[in-house]
């Protein structure tokens, strides 16, 4: 919760007996491949991101399928996903203080 513990920006949802608390301030839509190229390619070293990056976004494609998602191919998540590093190398830039 990064110290955000506001009532009104918390959710809180039962999901297969596990309580997820949700903080709603920066909340918005988006594609998913956003947050695996922040969490993957940012966060990880870059020899887990090597070892690992197929394999995860190669399951996170079948959960999308699993789930219904129809015609977005694994192609179109892996280009998403490069997009996506690309935008994150650029944030520290942008969202540094003139």
């Amino acid at each position: 919760m990064q110290g955000n513990r506001q009532s009104k920006s918390i959710g809180r949802q039962e999901h297969r007996g596990a309580t997820k608390l949700v903080d709603w301030e920066g909340w918005h839509t988006g594609c998913g491949a956003t947050d695996l190229a922040f969490m993957m390619a940012v966060m990880w070293q870059r020899d887990k991101h090597r070892s690992f990056y197929g394999h995860q976004l190669t399951n996170y494609y079948r959960h999308l399928e699993q789930n219904g998602v129809m015609g977005y191919r694994l192609e179109h998540l892996t280009e998403d996903y490069r997009r996506a590093i690309l935008l994150h190398l650029c944030t520290p830039a942008y969202s540094s203080p003139t």
